[in-house]
């Protein structure tokens, strides 16, 4: 997946967790809607001012929206395990 992808995911994530709107958070930021729309879906490209205006309105520094988009990102390469699907007495093999 690429930059655009990974952050623009990140912040639609941060946006919906803060339980704005992105005509409120394009609002903030200075930005459209539409445009905000497409940095989301990894459409349109960032600048480094647009992503410092996004980290502020989101509450966070630009360095942590960045490492924690990555660390997300990260995260979802690890499979959920469901441990409904074990049955309690029955040991796992070893590795």
């Amino acid at each position: 997946m690429n930059a655009k992808k990974i952050l623009g995911q990140h912040i639609r994530f941060l946006r919906q967790r803060k339980g704005l709107s992105q005509q409120i958070l394009s609002e903030k930021v200075g930005i459209s809607y539409q445009y905000l729309s497409g940095l989301e879906k990894g459409r349109e490209n960032f600048t480094v001012n647009i992503l410092e205006f996004l980290s502020e309105a989101l509450g966070l520094s630009f360095p942590t929206l960045v490492a924690d988009a990555y660390d997300a990102y990260n995260k979802h390469d690890v499979p959920d395990v469901n441990q409904n699907f074990f049955r309690p007495d029955v040991p796992l093999p070893r590795a």
